[in-house]
């Protein structure tokens, strides 16, 4: 998914020098074909992220598109003060590219995992996106550069496909859902592998529809789509409960007209240290934890008629 975001990024950059990609000393497997052949906007700040973001905040003022690129809690709760003060206080249009969504970098240990980020930047006045894979990345990429406002995207760390069985709602106008549905997942990121899985092991025994949420802007209009069938919802993130896309799910819940379970990290054992897979399962949010939560939900809103 890096990748294809950051080689789109550079079709884009070759036609428009004011696009500009700084990084703090990483990812010269994926920009270097970027340093390479523009690298009069490529810029190498190296491990100082907080004058980095500041520096990009400066570089937009005087008119140019910075994109911020760096590992997961790097460019966001390291540099949340400049964000809030440099670039959302001056509604600048800073893109902050983060990458390793969730436990993507899970080897690495508790620093590296982006596992709270959703919450901290969703309390500011900034575009979110959380793509699940290249597509979508794409698709993101095209929404930031056509806005002039301060923007979050937060990827995964390679290899992630394009969901199969997901309403891509990043880039549909209109949500259509058949009326034949039992229950709604709605995830938002690279989890929406794990739960395309779940969605395919129920099927026939829970008629099932996942919708990924790669632009959180779209969700109020996805919600209000649900609310009129009344159908159950479940949110997938690999993500802390507190403040996540969940949380964000009941406050746009329309007149609290949908029963909602969330999916995602409850408590955090910090010391715990894995490969994304296991890290996934320790923490209940694989495929096989979707479907046994998800049978447990359903099993209580017709036990008590919800």
């Amino acid at each position: 998914m890096r990748k294809d975001f950051i080689n789109h990024l550079l079709i884009y950059a070759k036609n428009d020098d004011r696009i500009v990609l700084l990084t703090g000393d990483l990812g010269y497997d994926v920009l270097e074909q970027f340093r390479v052949e523009i690298p009069n906007q490529f810029f190498n700040f190296g491990v100082a992220e907080q004058s980095l973001m500041s520096i990009a905040g400066g570089m937009a003022k005087t008119g140019l598109r910075p994109f911020v690129y760096s590992i997961g809690n790097f460019p966001t709760m390291r540099c949340l003060e400049q964000i809030r003060n440099d670039i959302v206080f001056m509604e600048l249009p800073v893109t902050i590219v983060a990458l390793g969504a969730g436990f993507a970098y899970g080897t690495s240990g508790y620093s590296h995992y982006l596992i709270e980020d959703f919450s901290a930047l969703s309390a500011f006045d900034i575009d979110i996106y959380s793509p699940e894979g290249p597509k979508s990345a794409k698709i993101a990429l095209d929404k930031v550069l056509k806005s002039e406002r301060p923007a979050y995207v937060r990827l995964g760390r390679g290899n992630e496909q394009n969901s199969v069985s997901a309403i891509q709602s990043i880039s549909s106008d209109e949500i259509q859902i058949p009326s034949s549905t039992e229950v709604v997942f709605l995830s938002t990121g690279p989890i929406a592998t794990e739960v395309d899985k779940a969605v395919l092991q129920l099927h026939g025994k829970i008629e099932a529809l996942h919708i990924s949420i790669g632009e959180i802007s779209n969700l109020r209009q996805v919600l209000e789509a649900i609310s009129k069938l009344a159908i159950p919802v479940v949110t997938v993130e690999e993500h802390v409960l507190r403040g996540g896309f969940g949380s964000l799910v009941l406050e746009m819940n329309p007149n609290s007209a949908l029963n909602v379970k969330r999916i995602g990290i409850e408590r955090l054992n910090r010391r715990l240290i894995g490969s994304q897979d296991f890290m996934r399962s320790q923490y209940g949010v694989d495929a096989d934890s979707i479907i046994k939560k998800t049978i447990g939900f359903l099993a209580e809103s017709k036990k008590y008629n919800v």
